[in-house]
């Protein structure tokens, strides 16, 4: 079994999708595989996807239907073998000596979910912090309790389904999938991880680099957006209630 699954939805993201794919590859520490699910891009993203497998054996491509990101992630999520499942977009990238880092030590390897720092990248190539402020020593090794406080407390709420290392078994266990045609779906997903996490930790060093473009990010002012933040909320405050209701 692999350590890491690394699984990248693909779609449109032709003049990103290499910078994406040779940071994962160019990690120095090699014991993981990387899922690529061509989600049917138009482009020539599947033609460069399948390059990648010819010449490296622990690429793995898979070709499907336009579904979206969630049904994508979802489908490489089945078919991941590692102890431990990161989802990258396609349009960014991870840092350098990610994965043997972690393997030294860097984070609690047998947490439930390993949080690490997101680095936002501008149009204009400026870079800024996601601010979401985790701290390892206020979540690792505490109760489910107070890791949800601290979690509430972040500057920004990390739902992104990026900056953070899974126990593939932990998702599996738990069935925990991303709901599929939503915008916003991160935020359910992370609901659905922290309402059930026993253990976490924070990889200080790791950095997950998120591209701002207007061309591969979807609209979040519009009104299917608007209706399916709402239709999140209202299902989390229904199982919050119920839950509450049983105590």
């Amino acid at each position: 079994m692999r350590t890491i699954s690394v699984i990248v939805p693909v779609y449109k993201v032709e003049p990103y999708i290499n910078r994406c794919v040779d940071s994962i590859l160019a990690q120095t520490y090699r014991d993981f595989e990387l899922i690529l699910v061509d989600d049917g891009s138009p482009d020539n993203c599947g033609k460069i996807c399948d390059e990648y497998a010819k010449e490296y054996k622990c690429v793995h491509v898979y070709h499907k239907e336009n579904a979206g990101p969630a049904a994508a992630r979802n489908f490489g999520c089945g078919r991941a073998r590692g102890r431990y499942c990161i989802f990258v977009d396609a349009d960014d990238y991870i840092s350098e000596n990610f994965i043997r880092q972690l393997d030294e030590g860097a984070a609690d390897r047998s947490a439930d979910i390993i949080f690490y720092t997101i680095i936002k990248i501008l149009p204009d190539g400026t870079k800024r912090p996601m601010a979401e402020g985790l701290k390892r020593e206020k979540i690792h090794g505490k109760p489910a309790n107070e890791m949800l406080k601290v979690i509430s407390k972040c500057s920004k709420f990390p739902a992104s389904s990026g900056g953070k290392i899974i126990k593939t078994e932990f998702l599996r266990s738990n069935n925990i999938q991303f709901s599929e045609g939503l915008i916003g779906e991160d935020i359910d997903w992370t609901l659905q991880l922290v309402s059930v996490m026993k253990s976490a930790d924070v990889y200080e060093d790791g950095i997950y680099y998120y591209r701002i473009s207007e061309n591969t990010r979807r609209s979040y002012g519009n009104e299917k957006s608007l209706d399916d933040q709402l239709k999140i909320i209202e299902k989390w405050v229904n199982k919050t209630t119920h839950s509450e209701s049983k105590k």
